[in-house]
């Protein structure tokens, strides 16, 4: 199944990041698939892809060529640019956020010259929330995260919540384990530098080699989690306060586990788009499967009937982070879920593969890729 990882940041400006949109796409014909997002927080980025026509699950293909700006009040054109480690189109100008109270509007020109555009948004300020707890479910084995929004409010608010999953990183610098590294040298000091396609027959065990960090507390796996909630309070009645649960973390082991959550709040017809994906979805992930009757907010402006799967997303955000004991209940382990959790799947490099005459691998700084950030969590520090 081929996914579209909305923004793991790379690069100096989107390395700074970890956006938790990982979208899945079906569809049997070619279609434009383009994913937007405007913050006041997190990194603002569009992809925009053409999916593969013929396929049950579709691949992604990226469209580099394409000229693509938000349109801020109407007026301001925000130009973005092609990235090529994102496979995104990131603003020229590197600090850009979208500002409370102003509207967005997406649009993009294909090569072929079609002009996709979207509905004009504006950015709602994020609500931040009263409270949150965590509790045990015996049933299923899992810590219930809940969060407590407040007072029903008028008019109403609508949640989009996104998870990350965090550990402190083992190895900083990694290579699969069925391909030789390319010594930079015979230093002890000075790490294999590239990675090489020569077949390696003698050990080929799965997983990768590792290098030790040079510094402690300085990198970090992440898993994004592709699981998503919505939330509105329209149904609840005036007065009420409802503690909402967001997240389920299995009791697999008894380790402490980290949880970043992006709370996105939305407009109505973001939340009607999102919420049809989550009734109609087996994993709870966007585009898995793809309903006829779901479809986004970004058209051809030639030919309202011509609209690309995906959405422009505008959105104030909340992030905070949360750690979560699981070693003072009382109760069995339950499977790994990888859906939700880091796991290492990194070893030693063996001792046949050092440089001669050394006694163990250089350490490395850390390397920034899908599953490495060298930014530290919001509120890492806040419980261990």
């Amino acid at each position: 199944m081929n996914k579209l990882p909305i923004s793991i940041c790379l690069g100096i400006f989107f390395l700074a990041c970890v956006s938790p949109f990982d979208y899945q796409v079906k569809n049997e014909n070619k279609k434009l698939v383009v994913e937007g997002r405007i913050f006041d927080v997190d990194s603002c980025y569009v992809k925009v892809n053409y999916s593969s026509e013929g396929q049950s699950y579709a691949g992604l293909s990226p469209i580099s060529d394409a000229i693509v700006k938000v349109i801020e009040n109407g007026t301001t054109a925000i130009h973005f640019r092609f990235h090529g480690g994102a496979k995104a189109f990131l603003p020229e100008n590197k600090s850009f956020r979208g500002t409370v109270g102003n509207s967005y509007q997406l649009k993009i020109d294909l090569p072929d010259g079609n002009v996709y555009t979207s509905t004009r948004d504006t950015l709602l300020a994020a609500q931040k929330p009263l409270n949150i707890t965590n509790r045990f479910n015996s049933t299923e084995s899992t810590m219930e995260i809940l969060v407590n929004l407040g007072e029903k409010k008028i008019p109403p608010k609508y949640q989009y919540f996104n998870f990350i999953n965090y550990k402190r990183a083992n190895y900083c610098a990694s290579c699969p384990n069925s391909v030789r590294y390319d010594k930079d040298g015979n230093s002890c000091t000075s790490l294999f530098k590239n990675c090489n396609s020569t077949p390696l027959n003698t050990y080929s065990p799965a997983g990768y080699y590792g290098f030790p960090c040079y510094q402690v507390n300085t990198c970090w796996n992440y898993k994004l989690i592709q699981k998503f909630r919505i939330f509105s309070d329209k149904d609840l009645a005036n007065g009420t306060n409802n503690d909402i649960n967001i997240f389920r973390i299995p009791r697999s082991t008894t380790e402490a586990y980290f949880l970043e959550i992006h709370q996105n709040n939305i407009h109505e017809e973001a939340y009607e788009y999102f919420k049809l994906f989550e009734s109609f979805s087996n994993s709870g992930s966007l585009f898995d499967p793809t309903p006829p009757a779901i479809v986004g907010n970004i058209y051809n402006q030639n030919n309202v009937n011509d609209i690309a799967l995906g959405y422009f997303l505008v959105a104030g955000q909340q992030v905070y982070g949360l750690w979560v004991k699981r070693d003072e209940v009382n109760a069995p382990l339950i499977t790994k879920d990888p859906s939700k959790e880091y796991f290492e799947e990194i070893s030693n490099v063996p001792s046949f593969l050092y440089s001669p005459g050394c006694t163990s691998p250089p350490p490395a700084n850390c390397q920034i890729d899908g599953i490495r950030t060298n930014i530290k969590p919001k509120d890492w520090d806040s419980f261990l």
